[in-house]
This record gives C-alpha cells, structure tokens and sequence, in this order.
C-alpha cells in the first residue's frame, strides 16, 4: 500500500476540514433559518384557515346569540389541535373548546380582540391565564352585511410550534452532518489520493539525486500527476545512461593513463588531484592513493612543477 507524506497530507486535508465545515456551518444556519420562517409562515397560515372557517362556522350563532355552538366548537378543536374560541361583539365568550364560557372572563380588551377589532384580523404571542401557558393567537372580525357581529379566536401552544421547529432543525442538523461527513470521507481519499504520488515521487528523486538510478515510480494514471512520475522516470532512464557512459568513459581513461609509461597527473581549478597514474607516482615519489583529491602542491615540493602549473592556470597557455 503506497505511504503518503504526514505533513503535505495532514496540511492539504486540514485545509479541506475548514473549508467543508465552515460551509456546512453557513449552510445549515442558512438553511436553519430559512426552515424556521416558513414553517412559521406556514403556521400563521394554518392559524389563518382555520380562524377564517371557524368564522363561517360562528356567523349565525353570534347573529342569534345562541350557545349551541360549544359542542361543535370542542369537537373542531380536538380534531385541528387547537383552541378555538368565539367572542360577542361585547367580550363575552359564547363558546370555547378548551374552558367553559360561563367561566371565562370578558375578552373584549384581550390584545388580540382589540387589533382585530381596529385592523380586522391579528397575531399575537402572550401567556394565557385560562391555560397557563405561552400561546400564539390570531383573531379575526365576523362581518355580516358590513357589520361587525363578533370575533373568532384560533390559538396553539407556544412549545408545540417551538417542538416542531426544533424537530425540524435536528432534521436540517442531520442532514447537515450526513453531508459534512461524506464530503470528509470524500475528501480523505482523494487528499490520499493526491499526497501519496507526491510522496513516492519526492521519494524516488531524493533517491535518484543519491546516485539509485534504478528506482522507479510506479504510477499508471493519465493526469498530470502521471505526466510528471513519468517525466522522473525518464530522466532517472537518462540518467542512469548518461552515468553509464561516464563510468565506462573514466574507466577507460584510467586504463589509458594506467599503461602510459609517461607520468600523467590531472588537476581542477582548485589546483586538487583528480588523476595520477603510477608512472607520475614513481616519478614524484607519490602514492597515488594518497594523492588523489589532495591539493598538488602537498605531496609535490619541486617548485619548477609547482611554478609551471601555476603559470599554464593563470594564462590558460601551455608550458
């Protein structure tokens, strides 16, 4: 199984961590709050439809005065989950799904009676004595014949829509979550996936740079990452021949020099050996594995020698 490189690996896939985090953070704030406002939307028109049909249901009792409605009103709000009421022009309940009316106190300066009164229908939010609890209420004018004749009332609890506003956020968090999780796995083996060609490339050019010409990459991909494996290994191929033919080129200068009976030292520009035969060597008085790589003026004290050296280096001229 081919390795990948800790640090190149951990800095690529770390940076891929921040970027799918920070995205699935504003998505799922996004997505959050866009959930929670038409759901809220989607409850205040559910409020809506049902105050509008309790209306048409409470038109002709409040026309006549009549308390026959309770039971149909209990009825209706077992079956919407919510509480229904319906208000005289004057404040007095004439019936409710959730209390009796001759226990309820006169509604006429309730909030909500008082903005639908003023604007025709209202929304709002407030702690209810009777039930003890936080609810949203939407009330709503009954008209007959352009006249107001009363009021209608629907209202839910408060923490069922908190309830199902949280349900739905944990549903937005999970899908979240699943997402984010995914695109990490995805994005684990595809950083692995880009890291560890890396790796083995660096790898075999720290090797070729030592001089082991015959490593390898095994790659077998078409991108560019293919392209540049199989560059090394073409040059690790040049190399190795072009070092091959170093090699036999020096071999075959040190067996040349080696039979000549003439003394033949070579030396680069910092004036050290790099070729002495053993002819030179008996001449000089030199050992030839002494004096390799050595400065020429230390082993070598005749100063004719020295001098002429010297001379030819500086003019580039032959003595």
């Amino acid at each position: 199984m081919p390795r990948f490189e800790p640090r190149l690996f951990s800095r690529l896939y770390a940076g891929y961590v921040v970027i799918i985090v920070l995205t699935t953070l504003i998505v799922g704030v996004l997505v959050s709050r866009q959930v929670t406002q038409n759901s809220t939307r989607e409850i205040h028109q559910s409020l809506a439809v049902r105050s509008e049909l309790l209306s048409e249901i409470a038109r002709e009792a409040l026309l006549k005065r009549a308390g026959s409605l309770q039971q149909t009103v209990i009825e209706l709000g077992r079956k919407t989950g919510s509480r229904l009421t319906i208000i005289s022009t004057d404040g007095v309940v004439i019936a409710d799904s959730r209390e009796s009316p001759s226990n309820m106190d006169n509604h006429r300066q309730r909030p909500e009676i008082v903005e639908a009164d003023r604007m025709g229908s209202a929304i709002t939010s407030r702690y209810s004595e009777t039930l003890q609890q936080q609810m949203i209420y939407r009330a709503v004018t009954v008209v007959d014949q352009g006249r107001n004749i009363g009021f209608v009332r629907v209202s839910l609890p408060l923490t069922f829509i908190d309830e199902k506003l949280l349900q739905l956020r944990l549903i937005v968090l999970f899908g979240a979550s699943i997402a984010a999780i995914a695109a990490l796995l995805l994005g684990f083996y595809f950083a692995r996936r880009f890291s560890n060609p890396l790796a083995d490339m660096t790898e075999i050019a720290e090797a070729i740079s030592r001089g082991e010409f015959e490593r390898r990459i095994a790659i077998n991909r078409q991108d560019e990452i293919g392209k540049l494996a199989g560059s090394i290994n073409r040059m690790a191929r040049s190399s190795a021949a072009r070092m091959s033919e170093i090699t036999a080129d020096r071999n075959l200068l040190a067996k040349i020099f080696s039979s000549m009976v003439e003394g033949v030292i070579g030396i680069d520009q910092d004036q050290q050996v790099i070729h002495i035969n053993q002819a030179a060597a008996d001449l000089l008085d030199l050992s030839v594995e002494y004096s390799i790589s050595k400065p020429i003026w230390e082993g070598l004290r005749i100063e004719e020698i020295t001098s002429a050296l010297q001379h030819a280096m500086e003019t580039k001229d032959l003595v």
